[in-house]
């Protein structure tokens, strides 16, 4: 009877944590409109705190803080919660959401603790993202090749089993004979992806012009690394269609057709004033006030000349608007575009005087559908596109 109530208690503390991480989550997506990561683990069984888990938490938080800061990811905030039900740890990050995932889908992949980790990524919206949003199948269990939510339900391993194998790859992580394993561990994604994220930069802020030659030799060199995350990096690059790999010439970065541009603009026009429209129809409290929080930043922004942080306010617009407009297909091509025009964009918002138009612009489409008119916002943003055509084909033609 005593384990029977010990084991009831233990449950029910477990409950309430889920709980509270929960209302934790809302509480840090409020406060920081960014993306969240809220770091946990995979431990079966009732008990979820000891000296290893806690161990095998703090080593799996030190290493995706050293990922964001290696790819010079502003950490907005950071904090840890200690508890009867296990370590806590909670980061909200100024990142794409689904560059987020990647990260974090890649440490659970590939650090030797990662099949322990549960790292859980929100967008400012509140959604969660899982594995299929970036393509990725589920996790495996721990003990066979069977999906981890389908051993879980069948109840195909038993609690013992599982604790054993937990327990199993930490002890072996922290033993002394692994440590120079772990001084020399560097997962592909903190180079990779760092490589990636600086060069994708430095295209977007138009530092490397169109058909500049990217040298693999040369750019480790300058990252420090060897050639083969900066050919992973170029890989990707090349699938974003920001590079351009020619067989014996190498990489280079991809000319801006204007023809390919007005082609973008002219489906974005049309996608856009929809998305916006069925916004505005179905706009609810939560979301106008997301929208409201923009704008109000926004506004501090514009009075301060703050154009680096007007650009990523932009961004945010961007996101969140993408995330309200409940229509998945929609969604998905407007995505596609939106990310296609994501380095004319940069170009179209280059100056201080067209970084205030396109505010205005965005704060008139705000006004509309927080006074519930569809017809108005659709209309405001078809204009606001068009208008951001004729920026980026005015600013394209002076570089």
């Amino acid at each position: 009877m005593k384990d029977i109530n010990s084991n009831m208690k233990t449950l029910m503390e477990i409950l309430e944590s889920r709980e509270l991480r929960a209302k934790k989550q809302i509480e840090l997506l409020t406060r920081y409109p960014y993306t969240l990561i809220s770091f946990t683990l995979n431990t079966p069984g009732p008990i979820k705190s000891s000296g290893l888990y806690t161990n095998i938490h703090k080593a799996g938080i030190q290493h995706l803080m050293k990922v964001l800061q290696d790819m010079d990811v502003n950490i907005v905030h950071m904090e840890t919660i200690e508890k009867n039900t296990g370590r806590e740890g909670f980061i909200s990050v100024d990142l794409d959401p689904y560059q987020a995932k990647k990260i974090a889908a890649e440490i659970e992949d590939t650090h030797d603790l990662g099949r322990i980790f549960d790292i859980d990524v929100f967008d400012q919206l509140h959604n969660q993202l899982n594995r299929a949003s970036i393509q990725l199948k589920p996790r495996k269990c721990l003990l066979c090749d069977e999906e981890a939510l389908v051993c879980m339900k069948m109840k195909t391993h038993t609690y013992e089993e599982l604790i054993e194998k937990v327990e199993e790859i930490g002890n072996s992580y922290f033993s002394p004979t692994s440590k120079e394993k772990k001084e020399n561990f560097k997962s592909k994604i903190s180079m990779s992806e760092r490589v990636y994220q600086r060069i994708k930069s430095d295209i977007l802020e138009n530092k490397l012009k169109p058909g500049e030659k990217l040298v693999e030799e040369n750019l480790a060199n300058e990252f420090n690394v060897s050639r083969t995350p900066v050919r992973e990096a170029l890989k990707q690059l090349d699938q974003d269609g920001l590079i351009t790999y020619y067989p014996r010439r190498g990489s280079v970065v991809s000319q801006i057709s204007m023809k390919d541009a007005q082609e973008l603009y002219e489906i974005r026009e049309v996608l856009e004033g929809l998305a916006i429209r069925r916004i505005c129809m179905e706009i609810n409290s939560h979301n106008i006030k997301i929208l409201e929080t923009i704008i109000t930043n926004m506004d501090k922004a514009i009075e301060s000349n703050d154009y680096s942080t007007m650009e990523k306010l932009h961004r945010d617009w961007t996101e969140a608007t993408l995330e309200m407009t409940n229509n998945e297909l929609l969604k998905s091509y407007l995505l596609s575009v939106t990310k296609n025009l994501g380095r004319l964009r940069k170009i179209s918002l280059y100056r201080p005087v067209q970084s205030i138009d396109a505010y205005k612009e965005t704060k008139d489409i705000y006004n509309a559908i927080a006074n519930n008119d569809p017809d108005e916002s659709e209309r405001l943003a078809k204009l606001h596109v068009k208008n951001a055509r004729k920026r980026f084909e005015k600013n394209l033609l002076e570089l």
